[in-house]
Parts: structure tokens; C-alpha cells; sequence
């Protein structure tokens, strides 16, 4: 089966998507008074969900490209393409933290305890389980989620195929009935904290928002089985984009009158499932918008800005450098500069030395 192309429209989204995470992680240092502004404050705040929208997103992709018209995977080519994809800027990322994390145990514990203790943590950051074992520590903390999304790779050559393997209404009844039920278990988690089993499993609990994703590839897959309804999607999709990124910066309003978290979570991973659809319709005009050269390149690099900016930041204040406007500026160009290097000349390469290595390929884009 020929290589799946690429989402072009989607691939832009994802640069929006990571860059949302950095400002919402360090706009509020460079400008302390516009983060308590009437209009800017919620929206900030609410940009932390763009991480649900990775998450969705990642089971559309995967089962697009590895499950679309089959029904069986090669698990050994699946887990090497996802480790050679995920793997080494990661964990190049985790080594560059690991001084700073050290130097600052060394100031509250002995040199013996803060050496150990940094060493437990990098061992279960390099086995990508940190988001298991949050009680050892961070390092680089926007990785928790690269460790969220190994699990869901660990567990979708079954997952994957066995919702695939189900007919679209079977499919998107089980989504459903997964989602209301993590969610339910989530609501009363907060209501009962003494008996909250979320907080020691969170990768299991967000194992709901991957399976999201794979339903909507199928019912996607299934809507372009038919010309009809893929031809109006296509008419609809960019007003069905609009529609969704309306909603979801109406919801940073709504935020005070739906303050409860959980639901107001939820919400935003349904509005991400239509903004998916919609991006991925073959719409003519977001076509046009989303798919020029250079944003296409920012998209293809927003995983290394993802991974990028917090090790960053910190090492620009290590430097003795402090928040303001134009550094903030400054720190988002850079770090936008080197996820494109990263990409380019770093991951990119590693990632066929990897393929290589394994004497595997990928069925993914690049």
C-alpha cells in the first residue's frame, strides 16, 4: 500500500496548537498586566488544552496511516517508527534539564540524596514512565505528555485494530461510552479525593482522548467511502472550523460559569474532534490557508518546539537574563529557530539512522 500523504492543513494546526502551550507556560512572566486583562487572562489560561488537542489528534494520524483499508499491523514497524519519530530529541531534551534539576536539589538536600534522586528521576524519564511516577520529579516537565503518548502507542496495535475492526456506529458508540466513563470517574474523583485513583494513572485516564482521535479516523475514513458526504464535508469544512475555534474561544468566557475543570475539559476535546474533521476535509479554502510552504515547515517543526521551549527558557534565565516583553519575543523566535534546526538537521537524520539501524521503514509522512 503506497505512504499516506501528509495533512497539510493539519500539520500547520500543530504549530498553532504548540505555540499556544508556550504561551500559556510563559507569557504571564513578560507580561504580567495583560495576563490579568479582561480578554487576554481566560484565553491564556485556557491554552493549556492544546495538549488534548495533540492528544486527539495523534490517534486520528495513527489510524490513518496504519490502520486505513487494514486490518491487521506490524507492531515491531509501528513501535520503531513511533520510538525513531519521538525518541531522540526527547531524550536529548531530558538530558539538558538534568544539571538544573540537580543544582536545584542540591540546594534542599545532601549532595548524596539530590545525585540519587536526580538519577531515579532521569531513569524513569528515559523509560518514558515519569507520568506514572509523578512523585520523582520533572524534568523538563512538558515531556509528561510524550510519556502519556507512549503508553498510547504501547497499547494501539490492539486498540487500533480491534476499534477499526468494528463498524462505524460500533466504533463510535465504545469512543463514546470510553469517554463518558473516564470522564465520569475523573468528575467524582475531585468530588472524593481520599478515593481518586486518577491522579496514580493519568496516562490510563487519557487513554480516552487517543481513542477519540482512532474513532474519528474511522468515521472519516467512512465519510470518504461516499462521495456525497465527503463533497459536502468538503463545502462545510472550513465553516465547521470556524464554528469550532469559535466555540473554544467562546469557552474561555464561559470558564467562570463552568468552573468545575473535568467538564469544562471535555467540552474543548469535542470541539478538537470537529476542528480535526474540519481541517482534514479537503476544504478548498483551508487548503489555500493552511498549506503554504513556510507554515507547513513551522507545523512539521511544532514537536521540537513542544520539547524545546521549557529547557530553553530555563537556560536564558540561568543565564541571567529576565522576563520582559522583548525578551519574551526574543525567546519565542528563538525557540521557534531552533525546533525548525532541530527538525531539519537533527531528528530528522536520527530518526533514519534509527529506521536504519532497525532495518525497518516507516509508513509515515516525514
Amino acid at each position: 500500500m503506497a505512504q499516506p500523504e501528509k495533512v497539510l492543513p493539519l500539520t500547520s494546526l500543530r504549530f498553532f496548537a504548540a505555540v499556544a502551550i508556550v504561551f500559556h507556560h510563559y507569557f504571564g512572566a513578560s507580561f504580567p498586566f495583560a495576563v490579568h486583562n479582561r480578554w487576554v487572562a481566560p484565553i491564556n489560561d485556557y491554552s493549556a488544552v492544546a495538549v488534548f488537542f495533540f492528544f486527539i489528534l495523534s490517534g486520528y494520524i495513527l489510524s490513518d496511516v496504519y490502520l486505513r483499508g487494514k486490518s491487521s499491523l506490524d507492531r515491531k514497524r509501528f513501535w520503531v517508527s513511533r520510538l525513531a519519530r519521538i525518541y531522540p530529541l526527547y531524550i536529548v531534551t531530558i538530558l539538558f534539564s538534568v544539571p538544573h534539576l540537580l543544582t536545584a536539589r542540591r540546594q534542599h538536600f545532601s549532595a548524596a540524596r539530590a545525585y540519587l534522586g536526580t538519577a531515579a528521576t532521569f531513569i524513569t524519564h528515559a523509560l518514558l514512565l515519569q507520568h506514572w511516577i509523578p512523585q520523582l520529579g520533572a524534568l523538563n516537565y512538558p515531556s509528561w505528555s510524550i510519556s502519556a503518548e507512549a503508553f498510547f502507542y504501547l497499547v494501539f496495535p490492539w486498540l487500533g485494530v480491534y476499534l477499526w475492526r468494528r463498524s462505524t456506529q460500533q466504533a463510535i458508540a465504545l469512543g463514546t461510552l470510553w469517554f463518558v466513563i473516564s470522564w465520569s470517574v475523573i468528575v467524582i474523583g475531585a468530588d472524593w479525593p481520599r478515593f481518586n485513583i486518577v491522579p496514580h494513572a493519568m496516562p490510563l485516564f487519557e487513554l480516552n482522548l487517543f481513542v477519540l482521535g482512532i474513532v474519528l479516523g474511522k468515521v472519516h475514513f467512512a465519510i470518504k467511502q461516499n462521495p456525497q458526504r465527503n463533497q459536502r464535508l468538503r463545502n462545510w469544512g472550513a465553516t465547521l472550523g470556524a464554528a469550532a475555534l469559535l466555540a473554544l474561544f467562546a469557552f474561555t468566557e464561559w470558564k467562570a460559569s463552568i468552573p468545575f475543570f473535568p467538564i469544562h475539559d471535555a467540552m474543548a476535546a469535542i470541539l478538537f474532534l470537529i476542528l480535526i474533521l474540519a481541517f482534514a476535509s479537503g476544504s478548498p479554502l483551508l487548503e489555500k490557508l493552511f498549506t503554504p510552504t513556510w507554515l507547513v515547515v513551522l507545523g512539521e517543526s511544532s514537536y521540537g518546539l513542544y520539547l524545546i521551549h521549557a529547557p530553553l527558557y530555563a537556560f536564558l534565565l540561568g543565564c541571567g537574563l529576565h522576563p520582559s516583553h522583548v525578551f519574551f519575543l526574543l525567546y519565542l523566535c528563538g525557540a521557534i529557530a531552533l525546533s525548525i534546526v532541530s527538525f531539519y538537521f537533527f531528528e530528522t537524520p536520527a530518526r533514519k539512522r534509527i529506521l536504519r539501524y532497525f532495518h525497518t521503514c516507516s509508513r509515515e509522512p516525514r
